[in-house]
């Protein structure tokens, strides 16, 4: 039996749903306006490009999971780019297609802190001075009441959308949570080596193909270095250099996509979760003294839950507070009878406080958990506090006036 989507990722669906509502609806108050009044906030908005469907593919179902794969999600035409800067309600920016025949299309938007202007652009060149017209007389049909504030020509390339995904549930249900990675560059007109960074890249975790996946999945084979979500976040400082965009330019041009049947079996079906690409995982804590010395540190022990076995992870590390050294040991356990597939179930923490010079403090908790499990193994997604458990600070040694805070496992994505 499949466990429920974990708390955290539910909440980012939810306020990711409430953003494109509000969206589309473009104003405060959804009842409609008399048909003598302006509509709020006036002819300024860009409309947003038309997602597809969700195709049906068992192919989603099959996937590993804390394992990657990348897929193609579009290569575009060989076409002018041109970007804007504009006021609707607050900044604004959207980036443009320009075909040969003069035609616009809008390929995405954004608002508030990713829409700040650069403070100057490039010199528009003359062979840009057509495209960028033909934007602005778009605005001026489409969007009259926007504020352009610049515009910059970014030069004729080929949009190339890849997306790396992770899932993070069991494999077998067609719509699987985990993470996406979506990175956009500009690449010449042979696919060859990429000419402009594009895009940029959009990190999301939730369903891991939805409204976004309109189309039968097309999978790289790609080395397992330039697979991972980490990768695709380092590939766009440096596109151009990036062992994933040449890789995938190369099978692009070539035609070369695999079979997800190819790829599994260069992965080791028999272990799904991976001794490497799992999310970090830190047991967090606050440690301090009282008294005329106060001093306060924030712990973070690492725990190897690569190496996790019988439902047990363990983790170390050692801090100075108040001229004394502190070796803290953490164990993390599933608090449940162990079973492959989904995990949702509470999970001990323990850690243990020793200086060396008096007997060591160990501080439990209990935490409630949701990940996978197999063979003894497991990874989490996420974590969430207990209401029957610890909560606050507590006084770990009066002699010491030694304090801790509750102790909380953090979840890291790269």
């Amino acid at each position: 039996m499949n466990a429920p989507p974990p708390p955290n990722i539910e909440s980012r669906v939810r306020r990711l749903a409430l953003v494109v509502v509000l969206a589309a609806c473009g104003c405060a108050d959804a009842r409609p306006a008399p048909a003598t009044a302006k509509p709020w906030p006036g002819r300024c908005e860009v409309p947003t490009r038309r997602t597809a469907q969700h195709v049906t593919s068992g192919d989603y179902q099959r996937l590993l999971p804390f394992r990657s794969y990348v897929r193609v999600a579009r290569v575009g035409p060989y076409v002018q780019h041109v970007t804007v800067w504009y006021g609707c309600v607050e900044g604004n920016v959207a980036r443009f297609e320009v075909s040969s025949a003069g035609d616009v299309t809008p390929m995405g938007s954004a608002w508030g802190g990713l829409a700040i202007p650069p403070k100057a652009v490039p010199p528009i060149p003359d062979e840009g001075r057509a495209a960028v017209e033909r934007v602005r007389a778009w605005f001026a049909r489409v969007a009259p009441d926007a504020g352009i504030s610049l515009v910059r020509y970014d030069g004729a390339y080929r949009d190339v959308t890849l997306v790396a995904l992770e899932p993070m549930d069991p494999a077998g249900p067609q719509e699987r949570m985990g993470a996406g990675a979506y990175v956009t560059v500009g690449a010449d007109d042979a696919l060859t080596k990429v000419v402009h960074p594009s895009g940029g890249e959009f990190f999301d975790l939730g369903l891991l193909c939805g409204s976004a996946c309109g189309d039968p999945p097309k999978w790289l084979s790609l080395s397992p270095a330039a697979t991972s979500l980490a990768a695709i976040h380092a590939m766009t400082k440096d596109p151009s250099h990036s062992l994933l965009v040449r890789e995938a330019l190369e099978q692009i041009r070539l035609q070369r996509t695999a079979s997800l049947d190819a790829l599994l079996a260069n992965q080791d079906e028999a272990n799904a979760l991976p001794r490497a690409g799992l999310p970090s995982v830190f047991v967090s804590m606050r440690l301090f003294t009282k008294g005329r010395a106060n001093e306060s540190t924030l712990v973070r022990v690492p725990i190897d839950v690569g190496a996790s076995a019988g439902g047990v992870a363990w983790g170390e590390t050692s801090v100075e507070l108040a001229s004394r050294r502190l070796r803290l040991r953490a164990r993390v356990s599933i608090d449940a009878p162990l079973s492959d597939g989904a995990l949702h179930a509470p999970l001990n923490v323990e850690v243990e406080v020793d200086d060396g010079d008096a007997p060591s403090l160990v501080l439990p908790t209990k935490l409630d958990a949701v990940g996978v499990v197999e063979r003894g193994r497991f990874a989490l997604v996420a974590v969430a506090p207990r209401p029957d458990t610890m909560h606050g600070d507590r006084l770990l040694d009066p002699a010491r006036q030694l304090w801790a805070s509750s102790p909380r496992i953090d979840v890291i994505f790269e």
